[in-house]
């Protein structure tokens, strides 16, 4: 399974939703293929903010290239990436007043996206691609210079949570696979867990929630931030999980459904872990907002647990497409290639 050669096209302008980066083409065992062209679905992005109760309600804001949005730890800000497409490399982090509804811009490298708060709510720690894909953060009010907190990468490293005293940061990280590596101030970065995203340390800082294929199946697992253990959260699939503010529930996404509905589990609270079980909070999520973006996280809750937001696309009428198919496309390609 070695890679000996390099990538070449070989069709054009073959369609995709960029809301899922899922490409409109299909190949069969025989050597036929088929595919849309140029049919990618077009759709602008908003903020939307829904309850607990269903109530949804869009942010003020003009839509736009809007990912990876995170409520700060005092509830009072949002913070966001802004980017010309949906899932590329390029963006800057922009913060948002749930009060005022003002926005403002916090980076200008055209290359800084995937925010996450401190928990004092006064910095954002941010990934920057400019600068061999480090972890950066700083002052939310842009009032100060930003500060490194990893060393260069190859590849992209996703800031995801903080450890309540702000000192351990737990990142994903992508390459050949995903895998979460914690670093704590002064010291070198250390392997957590291996094939896993999203990880996110309880507000009492015993405990890590994370999305992995341990069981066979995406799920969410929970282990502590120290020592051993390991318990399983979704039953069957699962992905995407964030505490709310008093560590008293864990949400997480049914990947496996196919309304993707929002979940949650009570958490008690003491020395060891305990979960009970899973509760629909949103029923269906799928076809309106963005869930099915793994490794990275595109939406959030609130610290009071009873709010959720996340990026919903509005699609827009596109003329008809038309499938294209190639008999015995495979056998060509080779041919060619010789």
């Amino acid at each position: 399974l070695e890679t000996v050669g390099d990538a070449v096209p070989v069709i054009e302008d073959v369609g995709g939703d960029p809301s899922s980066g899922a490409g409109y083409f299909s190949i069969a065992a025989n050597g036929n293929i088929a595919w849309l062209a140029g049919a990618v679905t077009a759709a602008d992005a908003v903020l939307t903010i829904i309850d607990d109760t269903g109530a949804a309600e869009r942010l003020p804001l003009s839509p736009r290239g809007f990912y990876q949005p995170r409520f700060s730890p005092d509830g009072t800000r949002l913070a966001f990436t802004v980017g010309e497409g949906y899932s590329g490399v390029a963006g800057d982090v922009w913060v948002f007043s749930l009060a005022s509804q003002g926005l403002s811009r916090l980076t200008f490298g055209g290359n800084e996206l995937y925010p996450l708060w401190t928990p004092d709510s006064r910095r954002i720690a941010y990934l920057n691609y400019a600068s061999d894909a480090a972890i950066f953060a700083k002052a939310a009010d842009g009032s100060a210079a930003e500060e490194r907190l990893t060393t260069g990468e190859t590849t992209a490293v996703f800031p995801e949570s903080f450890s309540p005293d702000g000192r351990t940061l737990a990142y994903t990280r992508v390459g050949a696979t995903a895998d979460i590596y914690l670093v704590t101030l002064g010291e070198e970065a250390r392997l957590f867990e291996k094939q896993a995203s999203c990880p996110t340390i309880s507000p009492d800082g015993r405990w890590i929630a994370y999305a992995s294929p341990g069981s066979g199946t995406a799920s969410v697992f929970v282990r502590p931030l120290e020592g051993d253990g390991k318990w399983q959260v979704s039953p069957n699939f699962g992905g995407y999980p964030r505490w709310s503010g008093d560590g008293r529930r864990l949400f997480y996404i049914d990947i496996g459904s196919p309304n993707r509905p929002l979940m949650a589990v009570d958490v008690a609270a003491g020395d060891t872990f305990s979960a009970g079980p899973p509760e629909v909070v949103l029923e269906n999520l799928s076809g309106t907002y963005v869930t099915a973006t793994s490794p990275a996280l595109n939406w959030d809750v609130s610290p009071s647990g009873d709010r959720f937001v996340f990026v919903e696309f509005e699609r827009r009428a596109q003329a008809a497409a038309q499938i294209e198919i190639a008999l015995n496309w495979a056998q060509h390609l080779e041919l060619g290639s010789r």
